[in-house]
Parts: C-alpha cells; structure tokens; sequence
C-alpha cells in the first residue's frame, strides 16, 4: 500500500496550505543514467490531493491532483550549468502521464535531445526518445522586467499522441537564484485517435543567457 503524503507550508505570514496526497499509481524508479548516474529517485505521476488553504481569511476547501517527484544525489541546478532544458510534465484526463524533456547546451552548439515516457493507465510505462516523439515551440512570450524570451506554448508529437501545450497565464516566471519560467500549462490534442485533454506543468531554463 503506497503511504498517504502530508504537506504543511506557510507561504506568507497569512497564507497556510495544509494537503494530504493519496498516491493513485505506483512509483516508479528515475535512473537518468543507469547505474552511474549522479542522482537516482523516484515518481509518482499521479496523487489525489484535498486539503484547505488559508488566506487570512478562514481555511477553504481545496482538491484535485498532484505529481510527486524524489530525487536524491549530485542534482543539478536548474538554469545554472552548461545543459538546460524545456521539462513538460502532463496528467491526462484519459488516465495517463507524459514526462518529456527536451535538453540543450547553453552555448547553443550541438542538437537539441528529446526523451521522456508515457505513463499508461494500467500502469504499462513506454519510453520515449528523439526517434519516437518530437517536441516544438509554437509561441514565446517576451518578460516586461527583463526583455527575456520563453517559449511557453508547444506542440508535442509521438506514438498515436499529437498535443498542444498552453499556458493558463503567460507571465509565470520565478526569481530564484537562477531565474527560469515555471509555470500551469493546459493540455488538448489526439491520444490513440481520441480527443484528449488534461492540465501539467512545463519548466522552462536558461533563457537568461
């Protein structure tokens, strides 16, 4: 039985998030590199969420879903190395997750790569790399502050799957210490001949340079 996970942030000294997460499928194991790899982990694509927020204002009933990522070792630094890269992260209302990353070098010398996996209803996992899907840049959105472009709507193109990737807002940008575009994204398009849509996220790094 997968545990029940708790989460409690104080957000502001008014702000209070208090969820309970209910793992819907199993984890499974995050090897980037096989064996050698400099950080393993795990995911658990899909959780069930309720809990309440508090805004100041009494505590509000909230629900929905959730994505759960652990990793452990040498990870990297979004943004802050010599490799970025364009992350989608999609939960499907058929039932199903998409995790694809598309990796760069900042320096813009060689290809960009593609991989990921399809993470099927009834638990089946499909692995997925250039050969198999394609992922393009359909609209950028420039930041007011910093002049900064970022490609925040997509097309992601594989096995019987052809999808469009929007964002709920345009401007979702974070000021960590390297900064980057993380942000909601809305999911519509064919899966296996079959209108589908759904709801992710997409984390997008080193535009700044």
């Amino acid at each position: 039985t997968e545990p029940t996970l708790k989460l409690y942030a104080t957000i502001t000294d008014k702000a209070v998030v208090e969820l309970e997460m209910r793992p819907v499928k199993q984890a499974v194991a995050l090897e980037p590199d096989g064996a050698d790899a400099p950080f393993v982990g795990y995911s658990i694509t899909r959780l069930t969420v309720e809990g309440t927020v508090n805004q100041g204002q009494g505590k509000k009933r909230v629900k929905g879903t959730a994505w759960y990522d652990h990793l452990w070792g040498e990870l990297p630094v979004p943004g802050a190395g010599p490799v970025a890269w364009d992350r989608l992260q999609l939960q499907l209302e058929d039932g199903a997750e998409i995790s694809a990353v598309r990796s760069r070098r900042i320096d813009g010398r060689g290809a960009a790569t593609v991989n990921g996996a399809i993470f099927e209803p009834n638990g089946e996992v499909i692995s997925l790399d250039e050969e198999t899907i394609k992922m393009t840049a359909s609209r950028t959105w420039q930041s007011p502050s910093t002049g900064v472009k970022y490609p925040i709507e997509w097309q992601l193109e594989g096995p019987d799957l052809d999808i469009t990737i929007e964002p709920l807002f345009d401007a979702q940008v974070l000021d960590f210490s390297a900064p980057l575009w993380s942000g909601i994204v809305r999911v519509r398009g064919n899966r296996a001949q079959e209108a589908v849509s759904g709801f992710g996220t997409l984390q997008l790094t080193g535009y700044e340079q």
